[in-house]
C-alpha cells in the first residue's frame, strides 16, 4: 500500500537543530561499545586447511563468502563484519556506523598497495577477484584522528587487515 507523503508536516531542521541531532548521533556512536570483530584465533592446522580449500589469489564470490563463513564460524569474524567486508548475503543490511566512518577523508597510504595496484572487486563485477591483493588494498585507508594527532586505520582497513593477515598465512602454504 503506497502513502501519499506529507508535505504539511515536512520541514527542514535548523542549524542549531540539525547540531544538536549530529551530536546526539556522535555521542551515542561513542557510548556504544567497540565492535572489534570476533576474537578467535587460528592455530596452524587452521590455516593449512583454509589454504587448501581456498585460493588467496582467485575467489568467487562464493568462495569469498564460504571463507568469510569459515572466520565466522572460528570466531574471527562478526555477522557486522560480514556486512562490512562484503559477504553476499549480507549486503544491503544496516550496521551501526562510528563517526570516522560518517565524515572526514580517507587517504590511502600507497607505499602498502599491493605491487599490481588497485584491485577491482566483487562489487564492480569481477567473477574472480585476488583477494590477498584485494585485502592488502582495502587495509590501506587511513583517516586522521584529530584528538590523537595521528592518522589511524579506518574501521573497515582494520577488518581488512584482520583478513589480509589471514590471506597472507594462507599463501604461505599454496
Amino acid at each position: 500500500m503506497q502513502t501519499a507523503f506529507d508535505y504539511d508536516s515536512f520541514r527542514v531542521a535548523s542549524p542549531e537543530e540539525a547540531k544538536d541531532i549530529w551530536d546526539k548521533i556522535l555521542q551515542q556512536s561513542h557510548d556504544a561499545p567497540e565492535a572489534v570483530g570476533g576474537s578467535g584465533t587460528l592455530s596452524k592446522e587452521d590455516i593449512k586447511a583454509l589454504a587448501e580449500k581456498y585460493n588467496v589469489s582467485d575467489m568467487t564470490q562464493e568462495e569469498y563468502d564460504a571463507f568469510l563463513d569459515d572466520l565466522y564460524e572460528r570466531g574471527l569474524l562478526t555477522e557486522e563484519d560480514l556486512t562490512a567486508l562484503g559477504h553476499s548475503e549480507y549486503k544491503g543490511m544496516f550496521r551501526r556506523l562510528k563517526p570516522e566512518e560518517m565524515c572526514g577523508a580517507y587517504l590511502a597510504n600507497c607505499a602498502d598497495f599491493p605491487a599490481i595496484g588497485w584491485q577491482p572487486g566483487f562489487a564492480l563485477g569481477q567473477k574472480h577477484v585476488d583477494m590477498l591483493s584485494m585485502a592488502q588494498y582495502e587495509k590501506s585507508f587511513q583517516y586522521f584522528d584529530e584528538e590523537k594527532s595521528e592518522w589511524l586505520q579506518s574501521p573497515k582497513a582494520v577488518l581488512y587487515q584482520k583478513l589480509y593477515d589471514v590471506l597472507y598465512a594462507m599463501s604461505m602454504y599454496q
